[in-house]
């Protein structure tokens, strides 16, 4: 996933950069900031989220990020 399509994505779901590298489980908005530039490439793991959540509607992306970022709740 190219970096121009990361910023697209996340500016289609209307999250900030920090919410956005929340979800991708990053330290924060430096490191996510990096993919959006293109210095840095997602992980794996990232990629294939990245890839999922774009194939779906804003709405059911909304919610499979708030439900996946509830199971990382202590």
């Amino acid at each position: 996933m190219k970096p121009e399509e990361i910023r697209a994505l996340r500016h289609r779901l209307k999250m900030s950069p920090l919410e956005f590298s929340e979800f991708l489980a990053m330290s924060g908005y430096n490191s996510f900031n990096n993919l959006e530039i293109g210095f840095r490439n997602p992980n794996k793991l990232a990629l294939k989220l990245l890839r999922y959540i774009s194939s779906l509607s804003q709405t059911k992306a909304l919610t499979f990020i708030q439900e996946f970022n509830r199971h990382g709740e202590k």
